[in-house]
């Protein structure tokens, strides 16, 4: 399946859209199991459908050894609720 857009000025308003909820919320949830941040996530196993986003632990520093925070998005497709 591929996403359809309208063309680049849609796509642009979704690149915003998406910037300000990191900066307001620290992550996008997309769906009901992913989520979209700066951060590590993780679930718990016994609290389906619940994702936590480690706001205090950047995913570029964690994964790759960045120097500077927040160059790295981090996509977690966590593929059940349960």
């Amino acid at each position: 399946m591929r996403l359809k857009t309208s063309g680049p000025e849609q796509l642009r308003e979704w690149g915003k859209q998406i910037e300000a909820l990191l900066g307001q919320k620290g992550a996008v949830p997309i769906g009901e199991t992913s989520v979209l941040s700066r951060s590590l996530h993780t679930i718990e196993p016994a609290r389906p459908g619940i994702i936590n986003v480690l706001l205090g632990s950047d995913a570029g520093i964690v994964f790759y050894q960045r120097s500077r925070p927040g160059e790295i998005l981090h996509l977690d497709i966590f593929h059940s609720l349960g």
